[in-house]
C-alpha cells in the first residue's frame, strides 16, 4: 500500500475536563490554576490523562476535588470511567492520512471536494510539466517553488544554471505559454477547471500568470 499524504500528529486529552472548563468560562488552563491553586503540571497531567484522578484506595486526588468545586460539577464528571484509576501511559502518536481523512478531521476551511480536486490539479500539473523540455520543467519548478520548497527568483536560477536573467526570463514565459497549451489540450484537467469551483480556479489561475509574469519582469531590471 503506497504511502499517503499526510501525517497526523495526535494527542489525546480528558474531554469531559475540557468541555467543563470551557462550560465554566475557563479558556485556558493557566486561569483554572489561579481559581483552583492547583499547579499547571498537576492540572496538566490530569487534562492529558497522565495521572488517575483516583488515588490506589479509590478517593479522589485533593487536586480532582479543587478542579470539580471550581468547575461546578461531581469529580466523576470530570473523567472517563475507565481512567479512574488507570492513567494513560502515552498519549501522543502519529497516523498516516489521505487528503478525505484531513478533510474530515480538521475544521471547513472548504468544501472537501473541492480539497480532492485540489490534489487533483496538482498531480496534473505535474504531469503537464514532465511532458515541458527537462531544462524548461526544472526551471518552471524553481521559479514557482512547485517541489515545496519556496519559489526562486531569476537571479538565481540564472546563476545555477549559468544563464543571464535574460535567459531565464525568456525560458519561463516560453515554458508558460507551453504549458498552458498542455493543460487546454487536457480535457482532465478542462473538466477540473470547469467544474465545480472552475471559475474561482480560472479568476485564480489568471491572476497568478499575470503575477508572476510582472515578478519575472522586475528581475530583468
Amino acid at each position: 500500500m503506497p504511502a499517503k499524504d499526510y501525517i497526523l500528529q495526535i494527542k489525546v486529552k480528558n474531554g469531559p475536563m475540557l468541555r467543563a472548563m470551557r462550560a465554566a468560562g475557563y479558556e485556558t488552563v493557566a486561569e483554572m490554576c489561579r481559581a483552583t491553586g492547583v499547579t499547571p503540571t498537576e492540572a496538566g497531567k490530569l487534562l492529558n490523562l497522565k495521572e488517575a484522578p483516583q488515588n490506589n484506595a479509590g478517593e479522589w486526588r485533593p487536586s480532582v476535588i479543587r478542579i470539580s468545586k471550581a468547575l461546578h460539577t461531581l469529580p466523576e464528571d470530570l473523567f472517563p470511567p475507565q481512567h479512574f484509576t488507570a492513567p494513560l501511559q502515552k498519549n501522543t502518536g502519529e497516523i498516516e492520512a489521505s487528503i478525505e481523512d484531513v478533510a474530515a478531521y480538521l475544521p471547513a476551511q472548504s468544501d472537501p471536494q473541492e480539497l480532492i480536486e485540489a490534489k487533483e490539479r496538482t498531480a496534473l500539473l505535474s504531469e503537464a510539466l514532465t511532458r515541458l523540455p527537462a531544462r524548461t520543467e526544472r526551471i518552471l519548478r524553481r521559479r514557482f517553488g512547485l517541489d515545496g520548497e519556496e519559489g526562486s527568483t531569476c537571479a538565481d536560477i540564472g546563476k545555477d544554471f549559468d544563464r543571464s536573467v535574460a535567459r531565464i526570463v525568456q525560458i519561463e514565459m516560453r515554458g508558460l505559454r507551453e504549458l498552458r497549451h498542455v493543460m487546454d489540450s487536457d480535457k482532465r484537467f478542462m473538466n477540473i477547471i470547469e467544474g465545480r469551483g472552475g471559475k474561482k480556479y480560472r479568476g485564480w489561475e489568471e491572476d497568478h500568470w499575470k503575477r508572476r509574469n510582472r515578478d519575472a519582469q522586475k528581475d530583468d531590471r
